[in-house]
This record gives C-alpha cells, structure tokens and sequence, in this order.
C-alpha cells in the first residue's frame, strides 16, 4: 500500500502509513515485510530515507543476490 501511495505522489501519506504501522506493532506483536520498486521513488527520491527510517532493517537490492531493482524493508 505504501508503494501504491508514493507512485501515486502522496509521499506524505505513505510515510504517515509507515508511521501508524509503527504504532500498531506497540500494540500487538507481529513482523511487517514490505517490498518497493526502486522506480516509485524516482519522482520523490529525496525522502527515501523518511521511508527508510520507518523500518527496522532496510535491504536494497545490491544486497541481496539475484534480486530485481526493489527496496525490502521490515519492522
């Protein structure tokens, strides 16, 4: 949803979405697996690191073998 938010411009949304994930995992226990194409935020890419922030772990695709050009993250 956050990927489908930031392609569509709604940056702040998107990052506000990531944020309220946050705020859930205070509440109950669970892993958030998320994955975003590189390409989405080539009409924002100054505030890939808000998004980034957001996650606990962040992967980029050069980390990963084989991968296409995504961004993985997970709190």
């Amino acid at each position: 949803m956050v990927d489908v938010l930031w392609r569509r411009g709604q940056a702040d949304a998107a990052i506000r979405l990531e944020a309220l994930w946050n705020d859930l995992a205070t509440i109950y226990s669970f892993s958030l697996l998320c994955g975003y194409a590189i390409g989405s935020f080539c009409k924002d890419a100054s505030r890939i690191e808000e998004v980034c922030h957001e996650h606990t772990h962040v992967l980029g695709d050069n980390m990963i073998p084989g991968a296409a050009r995504h961004l993985r993250a997970w709190a």
